[in-house]
Parts: structure tokens; C-alpha cells; sequence
């Protein structure tokens, strides 16, 4: 997984660890009440990554059954 820095015009990748050291929350950092509409905008996002996964999973199961199904139809066609 990748991560972008952007600062004004200069865009970098970073590494997962390198991204971490960024955003590491510090012990003295005070922490503030999460606004209502934070889970309503996570609850959207994983609404959109089940959708997303499970279509693209939908899609290969779709893929890997079609021509199992041909093949046993033309098996049973040749049996009779």
C-alpha cells in the first residue's frame, strides 16, 4: 500500500511505516469528540467497499462458473 505527501506542488510515496511515523498521535496531543457525521461518512465508506468487493467478487465467481457450466452441458449432451 502506498501513501502520498503532497506539500504545495511536490507529491512523495511513502511507505505504510513512513506514513505512520507522520501521523503518529502524540501522548500530549489533546483528542477532541468525533463529530456525528464522521460515522455517517465511514458508515458510506464501507457501505461503498462491500459493494465494490463484493461486485468485483460477484464478477470472478461469475467468470469461474459460466465455463463449468458449458462443460457439464456438453458432457450430459455427449452422454445421452
Amino acid at each position: 500500500m502506498e501513501f502520498y505527501q503532497i506539500k504545495g506542488r511536490c507529491q512523495s510515496i511513502s511507505a505504510f511505516l513512513e506514513a505512520a511515523d507522520i501521523f503518529e498521535a502524540k501522548s500530549t496531543e489533546l483528542n477532541y469528540d468525533l463529530p456525528d457525521h464522521h460515522y455517517i461518512h465511514v458508515q458510506a465508506a464501507l457501505k461503498t467497499f462491500d459493494e465494490d468487493f463484493l461486485g468485483q467478487l460477484q464478477k470472478l465467481l461469475l467468470q469461474l462458473i459460466k465455463p463449468m457450466q458449458f462443460q457439464h452441458r456438453q458432457r450430459n449432451f455427449f452422454v445421452i
